[in-house]
């Protein structure tokens, strides 16, 4: 149950943060930092609200930042929930309410999931042209609990709303994870024609952050050569920012898996190393590194290359279970990289 909660939320954080819609174009920066906010700020945030309850920037970073605690301790999810809640209730539009950070699960919250379902079914009915609620409500339905109704909200989200990337962006990121999780080309295939159409629609910075997706979902799908294609160009036009580590991360991934499809070991090991050097990013600092080459890397019994790798991530990762996979590498063992394996 906590994988899926886990898999499902985070494989859509990139998009949730890079792609925040056009009205509320300051917000990204507002939630990365709140991705980075300490426990004293937090409380900071959380006086200001008990004098000004109605301050919906500051319930919103606090969102994040339960969101984000939540990984580590699963006790806030509650916490959280309520604040997504209210904000469904008394601020509709807040921008926060289309990020993965206030999607409440059904399988973790089911009374909380129901209420929020029936709030944003209500909006639905009374502003049935209105984007900003019909794409919000798409991002607040489970997949999983919901599919069809996610899908059939998103669609429509995407008639009401044709030149908008945002959309057939989202439906690729549903695709791509259900790729990602049974490795069907077909899957990969939707995913990749949705991303392709997503990348068309936009324009400027907000194309590079689709790149890594372009990446994965080609390479699923086995066109190799449109996945070596984006992920080089993650390498070479890597925007700088918050997000140049991520593109430099799973630029490298993805081409040491086309080498290692090649049996170019050393390449492949080579591309390992240099995803595991990058400074990090949000993303990779709360969530950690992907292992999908470093799992294949081990089943060819290249053990230093990978245990390297994490000595290389805990630069960014200093997190417990480097140390965990680590010995059980040493001890001649798989870990069980989960979610990891996704990310």
């Amino acid at each position: 149950m906590n994988r899926w909660l886990t898999v499902t939320a985070l494989a859509l954080l990139v998009f949730a943060i890079a792609n925040a819609p056009a009205s509320a174009a300051e917000f990204p920066a507002d939630l990365v930092a709140a991705m980075r906010l300490t426990a004293e700020e937090a409380e900071r945030l959380k006086a200001r609200l008990e004098t000004d309850p109605g301050h919906v920037q500051t319930r919103s970073k606090l969102v994040v930042y339960y969101f984000q605690e939540a990984t580590r301790d699963p006790t806030v999810w509650q916490t959280r929930n309520q604040h997504v809640l209210w904000l469904i209730r008394n601020a509709p539009k807040a921008v926060v309410l289309g990020t993965p950070h206030a999607q409440i699960h059904p399988f973790q919250d089911s009374a909380g999931y129901e209420a929020g379902k029936s709030a944003w079914l209500g909006y639905i009915e009374r502003e049935p042209g209105n984007v900003t609620l019909v794409g919000h409500a798409a991002n607040f339905f489970s997949p999983h609990a919901d599919r069809e109704l996610y899908m059939e909200t998103l669609r429509k989200a995407h008639s009401l709303d044709p030149d908008n990337y945002h959309w057939p962006f989202m439906l690729g990121q549903r695709y791509l994870l259900d790729a990602s999780l049974d490795e069907e080309p077909s899957t990969a295939e939707l995913a990749l024609e949705h991303f392709e159409r997503a990348y068309e629609l936009a324009d400027g910075p907000t194309r590079s952050f689709q790149l890594a997706s372009l990446a994965k979902s080609a390479f699923l799908a086995g066109r190799y050569d449109d996945a070596s294609a984006y992920a080089r160009t993650m390498l070479e036009d890597a925007p700088g920012g918050w997000d140049e580590g991520n593109q430099l991360h799973h630029g490298n991934l993805i081409l040491g898996r086309i080498a290692l499809l090649k049996d170019d070991v050393a390449s492949a090991k080579q591309r390992l190393l240099d995803a595991g050097k990058v400074s990090g990013s949000p993303q990779l600092g709360s969530f950690g590194p992907n292992m999908r080459l470093a799992a294949d890397l081990l089943e060819r019994g290249e053990k230093e290359a990978v245990l390297e790798y994490f000595r290389l991530c805990a630069n960014f990762w200093p997190r417990e279970e480097l140390k965990d996979w680590a010995a059980l590498v040493e001890g001649g063992r798989r870990p069980d990289f989960g979610a990891n394996l996704i990310y």
